[in-house]
């Protein structure tokens, strides 16, 4: 049978989870800052000068990486709150020693 994780060994992994947690809402912000930049790139008519017919293709293409980054940035938030969870919820067990009762190891 293998031993249960050591409380050193728990706490290495929960804060690898945690510092990743963290990468996922640094590329979150960047995301949004994406989708925001893209989204100020829209053209009126007036702006595209001879390009007019262009604008509505231009603006569509516009308005779908504006939602795909916000989209992507949203995931990346919650892929960051679920390790934090994981890491949470396995601290708290291994607090319990709940391996240990359950006999997982």
């Amino acid at each position: 049978m293998t031993e249960p994780p050591s409380p050193q060994e728990v706490a290495v992994a929960t804060s690898a989870l945690r510092t990743e947690a963290t990468e996922w809402d640094h590329q979150s912000r960047a995301m949004s800052t994406i989708s925001t930049a893209v989204a100020a790139m829209e053209l009126g008519r007036l702006e595209a000068g001879l390009f007019q017919l262009i604008v509505a293709p231009y603006n569509d293409l516009v308005a779908a990486v504006t939602a795909r980054a916000a989209e992507g940035s949203a995931a990346m938030t919650q892929i960051g709150q679920t390790l934090r969870t994981v890491a949470d919820t396995y601290d708290a067990e291994d607090k319990a020693g709940e391996h240990r009762i359950r006999n997982v190891y």
